[in-house]
């Protein structure tokens, strides 16, 4: 699965600390939500419909929202 777009809300500590991707895999966009350890997950058929979600995500979320610079291609989730 390859990471198209990062997201962090800027604060440190298992309770606080989340964070938005946006994958890619084979025809379909995943949109993860990691928070206190844990990850939920949506499959997407559209760029349209995922992006929907991550800012909905980002928009409900905590903190100072940033995207992070590019997280180096395929990440194992």
């Amino acid at each position: 699965m390859d990471t198209a777009e990062r997201w962090w809300n800027g604060l440190w500590g298992t309770s606080a600390k989340q964070e938005v991707f946006l994958h890619v895999e084979t025809g379909h966009w995943v949109v993860e939500h990691r928070r206190r350890g844990q990850s939920r997950f949506w499959l997407c058929d559209s760029d349209l419909q995922a992006r929907a979600i991550v800012e909905g995500l980002l928009a409900a979320g905590a903190g100072d929202w940033r995207r992070l610079a590019d997280t180096g291609g395929s990440q194992a989730s």
